[in-house]
């Protein structure tokens, strides 16, 4: 099991309410049953997604919860793409240009999400659910959204921006409910939505 680090917490009142969205606000304590519920367990449909919540709930505790929000026009292989594109250049600007070599990295879980309403602003989106690192140490919201808004800034595409900041929203990964959370529309039909962090960015599947 990692070892989890905290943050700094002087300065994430503040932070929390310049930052993204805040209906994903969660402070009750959470316990496994509420993950791997008895109605999980008995649907057809989310056999295999028991076994993949299994080794997401083996690989806590999470440090950072992200919520990365794409434009309406995109495609799925796009989405894909540019989130990839985001987590590598996150990891030249904090662990170095040879990070690869070196094998440090993010580490983590993506999963990806339509609303199923067409009219909702934030339709397209994914979650990220990062693991402690050393290189955390000591940082506080404040300092991640800053370095996140900066990889975010160098994923261009025909000279625009694909992130805005406000559509990047950066927070505490709190309790284990996130992972159900995380889980909310995942099913066996659609495994590949779900993705491992690693160091070429995204796997495309598992």
């Amino acid at each position: 099991m990692a070892k989890q680090l905290k943050l700094k917490s002087e300065t994430q009142s503040d932070v929390r309410a310049k930052v993204g969205f805040q209906r994903f606000n969660i402070q009750m304590p959470c316990y496994r049953d509420q993950i791997f519920t008895e109605a999980d367990q008995a649907n057809p449909y989310k056999k295999m997604t028991q076994a993949y919540k299994e080794l997401v709930y083996r690989d806590r505790p999470y440090y950072l919860f992200m919520t990365l929000t794409f434009p309406l026009t995109m495609s799925y292989f796009h989405r894909c793409k540019y989130t990839s594109r985001f987590i590598k250049k996150h990891n030249k600007m904090i662990f170095g240009p040879d990070y690869l070599k070196r094998d440090d990295h993010m580490e983590g879980y993506a999963f990806f999400e339509e609303h199923p309403s067409i009219e909702f602003p934030d339709r397209y989106h994914v979650h990220l659910l990062v693991n402690s690192n050393y290189r955390y140490a000591g940082w506080n919201l404040k300092t991640h959204t800053d370095i996140f808004h900066k990889a975010a800034d160098k994923v261009v595409v025909g000279g625009q921006k694909v992130f805005k900041h406000d559509c990047i929203d950066i927070r505490e990964a709190g309790n284990d409910l996130r992972i159900r959370y995380c889980f909310k529309q995942i099913e066996d039909r659609n495994l590949d939505h779900l993705k491992i962090i690693g160091k070429n960015g995204l796997s495309d599947s598992f």
